[in-house]
């Protein structure tokens, strides 16, 4: 039968090296109270741990001056610059290479507006075509200097029509195509019609 001696944490020796590893100073107090281990394994063990503990805190202590100053790091002015002025002839090759991109880009914009305006008149058919899919006879066309009217007549258009338009946000689809203004008219004088401006 086992003493309450031996039966102490401490007197077992593998708890002894874990305690060691990861507790340390536990270890140290389990090695020392430990009836199990002799005394020259515990003054051995002991010596080793102080040696590392130092040479650990001596590393930290190169580590810590070696970023105290810092360095001084002179750059080397440049060699003087001359700067030559400019003679007429760069000045006007400057000048003529200046106008020739401004020109190349004022004709990207023209053809970006012609590609527009005719998208827009495309529109007017593929318009025409969904309203006759839908059963519905409306007349659709595309107006104005830039093509940015759209006007739609039908004998049917009323109030109603309009509501329905705003409501399911159909002239704000068309005015983000860039028609400015929309007319829906009835053809006749029943209904004055409407006229749907971009704000």
């Amino acid at each position: 039968m086992d003493t309450p001696i031996q039966n102490k944490w401490y007197n077992k020796t593998w708890l002894v090296i874990l305690l060691l590893l990861f507790i340390f100073p536990v270890g140290i107090y389990a090695l020392w109270k430990s009836e199990r281990i002799g005394q020259l394994w515990k003054i051995g063990i002991t010596v080793l741990l102080v040696l590392g503990i130092i040479a650990n805190l001596s590393k930290d202590k190169d580590k810590s001056s070696s970023y105290g100053e810092p360095e001084e790091i002179i750059i080397a002015a440049p060699d003087t610059v001359k700067e030559e002025p400019l003679t007429q002839e760069q000045l006007e090759a400057a000048l003529d290479a200046n106008k020739e991109e401004m020109r190349r880009r004022r004709l990207n914009v023209a053809e970006m507006d012609k590609r527009i305006m005719q998208a827009r008149v495309d529109f007017q058919q593929e318009l025409r075509n969904h309203f006759l899919d839908a059963g519905l006879d409306i007349e659709v066309s595309v107006k104005g200097k830039e093509q940015d009217e759209l006007h739609l007549k039908y004998a049917l258009f009323n109030a109603v029509w309009k509501r329905r338009f705003e409501k399911e946000g159909v002239f704000s689809k068309w005015h983000n195509m860039g028609f400015q203004k929309i007319v829906l008219t009835d053809g006749y004088d029943y209904y004055d019609g409407v006229t749907w401006k971009k704000k």
